[in-house]
């Protein structure tokens, strides 16, 4: 009975694994020897017992101190057990992780590179080897935004709004799903329901700076520079090191004309982040813009337009 139950989990979990081999994760094949192995172990063990009950009890004896120990504990130790199987589980599933990684990967170089239908297959093919994963569902959205912005195809573009709507029901921190989808609202004429989703952004998550920097950069885009520069002055004040938010509020007082301001913020993001080579670029010309301003002369920023709730104009 002991064995036909070695041999029946045996058989089950291989049966189970190889099913899952259309999944193309490359942990599979060392999981499934793995577990056979593991599992062969147990019905050596099984069939050797009963060998060794027939022969002598000295033989009994030496295998019971010198075999029995280490199989029972390969074998019966439910501690060891749970471990393996908690190593096995998250080798699958951190293969199915990295096996989609790659496929995005080639899907984003064969979207960059002009090949969009190649790019959805690699993207549909990261969602049948990890159907969770958030990114795949993201790139996929933007893709078919993209074609169906080229071909004005309206079906293509109500596919890409469910995907983004899956990505962010997978991730609701997925900040270019969002940014995507408050995209695709307004190009689509609804604007309300763009400022609508990252507002309830917004309300989710109080406390994250995300929300308040994607929803500034929609009001920037409609005018309303004011709104935009209140909703990024509340993200520095939960997180005062934020380059998003340093970054972006600098790009409001810049479009407004307002260039020691933005100068100031620009410095504050090298400091925390010296890499940002754009930023840098934009400091030298800042600077070279106000050291040539004649003495006791400032620029006048240019007049706020736009409502304060942009849409309800539409």
């Amino acid at each position: 009975m002991a064995i036909r139950w070695h041999l029946s989990v045996t058989q089950s979990s291989a049966i189970f694994l190889l099913a899952l081999r259309r999944h193309n994760c490359w942990q599979i094949n060392a999981i499934v020897t793995t577990l056979i192995f593991f599992y062969f172990c147990r019905v050596i063990f099984s069939l050797s017992r009963a060998i060794f009950i027939l022969t002598s009890t000295e033989t009994k004896m030496y295998f019971d101190i010198y075999w029995h120990d280490t199989f029972r504990i390969l074998a019966n130790n439910r501690i060891l057990g749970f471990i393996f199987w908690a190593v096995t589980m998250s080798l699958f599933f951190c293969g199915c992780k990295l096996k989609a990684n790659q496929h995005n990967i080639t899907g984003i170089q064969a979207f960059q590179s002009g090949q969009v239908s190649q790019a959805i297959n690699e993207f549909q093919r990261a969602l049948t080897v990890d159907p969770q994963n958030a990114n795949a569902y993201y790139n996929l959205a933007a893709s078919y935004q993209a074609l169906g912005k080229q071909t004005k195809n309206k079906t293509w573009l109500d596919q890409s709004e469910q995907l983004y709507r899956q990505c962010i029901s997978l991730d609701d921190q997925h900040v270019d799903a969002h940014r995507g989808l408050s995209a695709l609202l307004i190009e689509t004429g609804q604007e309300k329901y763009a400022f609508d989703l990252l507002n309830a952004w917004r309300q989710r998550h109080p406390g994250q700076t995300d929300p308040l920097i994607e929803l500034a950069r929609l009001y920037q885009e409609y005018g309303d520079s004011r709104r935009s520069s209140d909703l990024l002055a509340d993200a520095l004040k939960l997180n005062s090191n934020s380059t998003r938010a340093l970054k972006a509020l600098g790009h409001v007082r810049d479009s407004q004309g307002q260039y020691q301001l933005a100068l100031e913020n620009y410095i504050r993001v090298l400091q925390i982040d010296p890499q940002q080579a754009d930023i840098a670029q934009r400091v030298t010309e800042l600077q070279n813009r106000l050291a040539n301003l004649p003495a006791g002369t400032t620029e006048t920023a240019p007049a706020r337009y736009g409502s304060v709730d942009p849409y309800s104009s539409k």
